[in-house]
């Protein structure tokens, strides 16, 4: 009875004798990154990741040779791609009507005439960059913090207890960026901001989120928001209109 369990422990002896260890460097890609990929598509060979390198248990020679040969190609240089955004903010262009009447004879007649006149604010840009790696994710900001006081009460029974605190408020112009390589063409998902201080304290922002795709070193338009405000007076209508337009560029950083 003893003969078959014999053989049989033989056997798994012989197949376990049979697995092929080795190490497969690595030159560009982390192993965390190909161990995965490489696990699916070997599901009957163990290989991890150590540092720089793999340690790959296969059953066979071949099936070795097999992943060797596999991560040659999926051990590609990592691109490293620089995103250029301009943000740009024209200044409100105002437009005045007024209504007038001119007297044209000395018995007092006179034509209505509409008196118009455009005056154009001067436009500000802010121009952006950084490097990031082909389907990584990267974020910039620039701008300055202002901190704000707040003087609080609570009341108790005969007397009062003031709490001094505040809060720090931000401004200033960035975005992050999603950038992919597909073939020849980038992808990239992206959203730019852009916020200032105004003169009461408040703070006016801007800001747009987009999916755009395009080639390399292309300037893409990204989006654009428009604000207009209307008022009105006896005699006298204005409008002004202010505009906030953004745009992209990816280049391959060697």
């Amino acid at each position: 009875m003893r003969t078959p369990l014999l053989l049989a422990a033989v056997l798994v002896a012989g197949v376990a004798m049979a697995d092929v260890v080795d190490t497969v460097p690595l030159r560009h890609k982390p192993a965390a990154e190909i161990v995965p990929a490489l696990q699916q598509a070997f599901p009957d060979a163990g290989i991890q990741g150590f540092y720089d390198q793999l340690i790959v248990r296969a059953p066979d020679a071949a099936t070795l040779a097999a992943i060797t040969a596999l991560v040659e190609r999926l051990d590609t240089p990592t691109r490293r791609l620089t995103v250029t955004v301009e943000q740009r903010e024209s200044g409100a262009e105002a437009s005045v009507d007024t209504d007038a009447a001119v007297v044209i004879s000395n018995s007092g007649s006179a034509a209505a005439v509409r008196l118009g006149a455009t005056q154009s604010g001067g436009t500000r840009s802010a121009v952006q960059k950084v490097t990031t790696m082909d389907g990584g994710r990267a974020m910039i900001s620039l701008g300055e913090s202002r901190f704000v006081p707040v003087l609080s009460w609570s009341y108790r029974p005969g007397y009062r207890i003031a709490t001094y605190g505040g809060q720090w408020q931000d401004a200033g112009s960035g975005f992050w960026v999603a950038p992919a390589l597909q073939g020849g063409e980038v992808r990239l998902r992206l959203y730019p901001q852009s916020s200032r201080f105004n003169a009461d304290g408040s703070i006016a922002y801007r800001g747009v989120y987009s999916e755009v795709a395009g080639a390399l070193g292309e300037w893409l338009p990204v989006g654009e928001t428009t604000r207009q405000a209307s008022a009105s007076g006896i005699g006298t209508s204005a409008s002004a209109t202010t505009r906030y337009t953004v745009w992209v560029r990816v280049d391959a950083t060697p």
